[in-house]
């Protein structure tokens, strides 16, 4: 996804997109790019926070007929 769109020959910046880019580079540079700093950065959010992970199967779709 890219920071700028073009709409009728103008540029477009996406702030939403511009501040997750930040963030991420911010946090990268905090672990000095290192996967397993990252690794326990993120781990560390994740029990922070008590995110539940979906670990169940996938619901089956139900086939309609059509009329």
């Amino acid at each position: 996804m890219h920071t700028r769109r073009t709409l009728g020959g103008t540029i477009m910046r996406d702030p939403i997109i511009e501040e997750i880019r930040n963030i991420r580079k911010q946090i990268e540079k905090e672990c000095a790019n290192d996967w397993n700093s990252l690794q326990k950065h993120f781990s560390a959010l994740h029990a922070a926070h008590k995110v539940k992970t979906f670990t169940g199967k996938p619901k089956k779709i139900l086939k309609y007929k059509s009329a």
